[in-house]
């Protein structure tokens, strides 16, 4: 049996040689090259939305946000690293984003169901395979039911909304919320919070509130709505494209059991530019040596069962 989410998909399609390594072998660096503080500050956030959603308390929400995001800020202050009070994602500045969010967004244009805030789902994808991941929930409007997915950026621009058009993860939760809740499941929205730095001089008056910008920053917080559509034909077409995907990750499956087993793979990242931001890439550099693997790698399994219904496994 294989059990396959979005991300282990999107990677399988991108580069044979990032899934093996991440995904078939379970490797990560042990340098990491890039600042987590986006995906914490993005797990923060959706754990206070979550809670907003289910109670209506913003205070209660911006708690759930605190249990996320502080420990992370402990971490790096006792690293010697802490994140400057001026930087974007500076506690002060990511709770006055969420905090706009909440007090402008008291009227939604979905009806929210609180037992269906947070749904993991296991969705049977062809024989042996099974597809899984987590919706951050599913709403309902004029009889039709969406998936809804808050996305959190530090820019959000027409390139940024661009990206959901065909987006695998939208059409392939939009498929399975279809099969799993047996509903008429028609496309997602997707809630955009930018964690762009808020103005916050207070000599400097805003020509739009009339006050210094110390007074009204958190109301130059930007968020928007993005509503897409799927087509049967696009569900159908995911599934094909997802059948294929999770073929070719259990034959990665089947013969790689080592580094020295993934020289003899495709490097399809550097035809499509994926390797720009790839974790692999300088040991790709180098030629993909085994030996260097066991120095520059350590394992960190991921699993997709448990990330899907982490509150059950977990809780």
């Amino acid at each position: 049996m294989l059990t396959v989410d979005n991300t282990i998909l999107a990677a399988t399609a991108a580069c044979s040689t990032k899934a093996a390594m991440r995904y078939v072998l379970g490797l990560v660096p042990i340098e990491q090259e890039t600042d987590s503080g986006p995906m914490i500050a993005g797990q923060a956030a959706h754990a206070a939305l979550d809670g907003f959603l289910r109670t209506g308390d913003a205070d209660k929400a911006l708690e759930e946000f605190d249990a996320v995001y502080v420990p992370y800020l402990a971490a790096r202050e006792a690293a010697g690293n802490p994140i400057p009070d001026n930087d974007r994602l500076a506690p002060a500045n990511v709770k006055a984003c969420l905090e706009e969010w909440m007090q402008t967004h008291q009227t939604l244009p979905y009806t929210v169901d609180p037992q269906r805030v947070e749904v993991g789902f296991s969705v049977p994808l062809a024989l042996e395979v099974t597809f899984v991941g987590r919706m951050d929930g599913l709403v309902q409007t004029q009889g039709a039911w969406y998936v809804l997915e808050h996305k959190t950026t530090g820019r959000m621009d027409t390139r940024w909304r661009a990206r959901f058009r065909s987006s695998a993860q939208i059409t392939g939760y939009v498929w399975a919320a279809t099969v799993q809740e047996k509903l008429p499941v028609v496309g997602c929205y997707v809630n955009g919070i930018e964690f762009a730095k808020l103005p916050s001089d207070d000599k400097r008056k805003c020509r739009t509130h009339g006050v210094a910008y110390a007074e009204c920053g958190m109301h130059h917080a930007r968020s928007d709505l993005v509503v897409e559509l799927r087509s049967p034909a696009q569900l159908e077409q995911w599934q094909q494209t997802a059948v294929q995907m999770a073929q070719r990750f259990l034959r990665l499956r089947e013969v790689v059991k080592g580094p020295e087993d993934v020289r003899t793979l495709p490097m399809e990242g550097t035809l499509t530019g994926e390797c720009v931001w790839c974790p692999f890439q300088t040991w790709c550099m180098l030629g993909r040596p085994a030996e260097a693997a066991k120095v520059m790698f350590r394992e960190e399994r991921w699993e997709p069962y448990k990330h899907a219904f982490q509150e059950e496994v977990e809780g």
